[in-house]
């Protein structure tokens, strides 16, 4: 059963997450991302510009029909019904059925081609920001993590422009002047009047268009932050529960609420006003068309024909600034939403940063501290201050200390989620600053103090570094840490499915696992961070006993104030204040750190006398 099942994940895995995978997901993740050669966005619509151009000759088509409907009532009242000629009338009519056949057709395939390029620009964008942010650049982890899921969510909108029939709004826009040449060939000096409120109506949109970007930024920017205090109310939420928080976490999202709603509604306002401003020219000149041609008509200028299909031919040359106005407050929300999704996009992936990174697939499992100290953004005092030290492959060192003295940052900086202020963190004699982090990654099993879980089955948690890795690999690992124990008394056993977070297991279960995924890569070097703080004296007793087997061998380094662990150990470092006060084989240090205890007592006794 455990054989059957570990095939079947690991190959849904390889195909929805590798690039040995087939079919869509393929196309997606084994292409290299690179946004960063040219225009991140642009770059791909250039790569779909087959399809533009199809969509370009299919509104040229569908203008000139556009046409026809005019020039036939224009025929009707001028030819037909004068001279009664009603085998011509059932001609043009048949031919005008035609060109609306046509019409309609283009009309439908101009749409199928928006939405076909569209989900190009979709899979292809969509690839890029995962790998973007996953790749967790400097500027990505920085922001909020309510503003990188508004930005995700973003690029919905972005797409929903982009591929929606109303995007080819802006393909019939220069066809406005070809209308206008028309109305000129057609009715003479009533041209003048579309002529003249057209570009009125642009420029009071150009006019207003600030305004609507700006509303529009603002809005974005408060969701983001209305967002933000949702996603950080959710992942504290019992600690807020705790401490009686939850009044003023309501109180920023009210606030939130309230700025981005009127944001909303004055944005909305301006659309409006914009909207109406442009009906109210269509329709004034379609007056204007009228009561000039009235006077043309009666001066023999013009036919009645003829003022008819000006009236038609004028509604239609404004039809596109219509649409486009109704258009503009989604445009400026999608041109926000553009700004947030390149700030994302041009960042610099660890790929792009590290391209001529020295390639180390395999280490021995050396570890070197050069002088390293390392201060955090917003602190006075550095967190480690000018360390040196060297650690054998093989070597299992346990790292003591009070809480706040770097011990963690330690363990941050030989992984290389931190790095050093000044100093050099080598392994194997190498600048971590020149290795690639995926063979540091690939090198280095981590353990965390408090271990994040996902939602998945146990399996899927266990394999998500390695998702190649066998059923015995699997076993093994889950036995060495310990958490084979629990794992066959949950339903379903390694299929059990765990929510965010794995809240359904102890935070002792869950360091269990934590090991347990940790271990299943071989990796030549173990760090743990209190990796049995949340487990009980009995379980803790048998983890330990199965990590003295397991990290024979292996460079380890345990963040420890547990007897036991230390125990194990070759050596113990003791970290104060960001510095190694004491640093040695592990019966020397702890008789030392006894002589200092002996003493601490002996002049506390003597001073309470």
């Amino acid at each position: 059963m455990l054989t059957t099942n570990a095939t079947e994940n690991k190959g849904a895995a390889d195909k929805g997450a590798t690039d040995k995978g087939t079919g869509e997901n393929k196309s997606m993740v084994s292409e290299k991302p690179s946004a960063a050669e040219g225009h991140w966005f642009w770059k791909y619509v250039y790569e779909n510009r087959k399809v533009y151009y199809q969509v370009i000759m299919a509104s040229v088509l569908i203008n000139i029909f556009a046409l026809v409907s005019s020039l036939y009532i224009m025929t009707v009242y001028d030819r037909v019904i004068p001279n009664n000629a009603i085998a011509s009338l059932i001609t043009l009519t048949i031919i005008v059925v035609i060109v609306m056949g046509f019409d309609f057709t283009l009309k439908i395939l101009r749409g199928l081609f928006v939405d076909h390029a569209s989900s190009q620009i979709d899979r292809r964008v969509s690839a890029d920001l995962f790998h973007k942010i996953s790749s967790h650049s400097v500027k990505i982890s920085k922001q909020a993590t309510g503003a990188v899921a508004n930005t995700v969510r973003d690029f919905e909108l972005l797409k929903e422009v982009i591929g929606s029939a109303s995007f080819t709004v802006f393909a019939d826009l220069p066809f406005v002047f070809l209308f206008i040449v028309v109305l000129f060939y057609i009715g003479g000096p009533v041209a003048v009047v579309p002529a003249l409120i057209v570009p009125i109506v642009i420029i009071f949109g150009l006019i207003l268009q600030p305004l609507m970007r700006r509303l529009s930024e603002m809005s974005a920017a408060q969701g983001k932050s209305k967002q933000g205090v949702m996603v950080e109310l959710l992942s504290m939420l019992e600690t807020v529960k705790t401490i009686r928080g939850i009044s003023i976490i309501r109180n920023r999202w009210y606030q939130g609420v309230i700025n981005q709603g009127t944001s909303q509604r004055r944005s909305r306002f301006t659309t409006q006003l914009a909207t109406h401003f442009t009906q109210l020219g269509q329709q004034a000149s379609q007056v204007g068309i009228v009561v000039w041609g009235v006077f043309l008509i009666a001066s023999g200028d013009l036919t009645m024909g003829q003022l008819i299909a000006c009236v038609i031919l004028s509604g239609r040359t404004l039809a596109p600034l219509g649409q486009i106005t109704g258009l503009l407050g989604r445009f400026n929300q999608a041109v926000t939403a553009y700004k947030g999704l390149s700030e994302v996009m041009n960042t610099i992936t660890e790929e792009e940063a590290q391209a001529e990174q020295v390639k180390r697939e395999k280490l021995d499992g050396n570890i070197s501290f050069k002088g390293v100290s390392l201060m955090y953004e917003g602190r006075n005092e550095p967190t480690l201050k000018e360390c040196n030290f060297n650690i054998k492959p093989g070597e299992r060192v346990a790292v003591l200390g009070r809480i706040g003295s770097g011990k963690s940052t330690m363990l941050g900086l030989i992984s290389g989620i931190q790095q050093a202020t000044t100093g050099a963190v080598m392994l194997d004699n190498t600048d971590i600053r020149n290795m690639r982090h995926e063979d540091i990654r690939k090198n280095v099993g981590i353990v965390l103090q408090n271990p994040m879980l996902f939602s998945g089955t146990v399996r899927e948690n266990l394999l998500m570094g390695n998702p190649d890795a066998s059923d015995e690999d699997l076993l093994k690992a889950a036995e060495m840490s310990g958490a084979s124990a629990f794992i066959g008394m949950l339903p379903n056993g390694f299929d059990f499915v765990l929510s965010e977070r794995g809240q359904e297991l102890s935070a002792g279960m869950r360091q269990s696992i934590a090991i347990a995924r940790a271990m299943i890569g071989n990796p030549s070097i173990y760090l743990m961070d209190e990796p049995t703080s949340s487990m009980d004296s009995n379980t803790e007793v048998a983890l330990v006993r199965q990590l003295d087997q397991a990290t024979k061998g292996k460079t380890t380094i345990f963040v420890t104030h547990r007897g036991p662990l230390v125990n194990i150990a070759d050596r113990i470092m003791v970290v104060e204040a960001g510095q190694i006060v004491i640093d040695g084989p592990r019966d020397a240090v702890l008789n030392k750190l006894k002589e200092a205890a002996s003493k601490a007592a002996q002049s506390s006794g003597a001073n309470n006398e």
